[in-house]
């Protein structure tokens, strides 16, 4: 789970084509969604996870 007082560090965003697919697919295979999906200025959208081992990453594309 992410900290609020977490030390600085980086947040990788992935592409992805669709994001409700996108999440769907990383919710299944263990994946924890903690913030979104919120649209994001270029008209996409934007989600943070963390996944099983409890690294986090965000993924923006579009919702289809």
């Amino acid at each position: 789970m992410m900290s609020k007082a977490s030390a600085p560090a980086w947040l990788y965003y992935v592409g992805v084509s669709d994001i409700d697919a996108s999440l769907g697919r990383a919710k299944s295979l263990g994946a924890t969604l903690h913030h979104g999906p919120h649209q994001v200025p270029g008209g996409v959208c934007a989600a943070q996870l963390t996944d099983p081992d409890g690294v986090a990453f965000a993924m923006v594309g579009p919702k289809n």
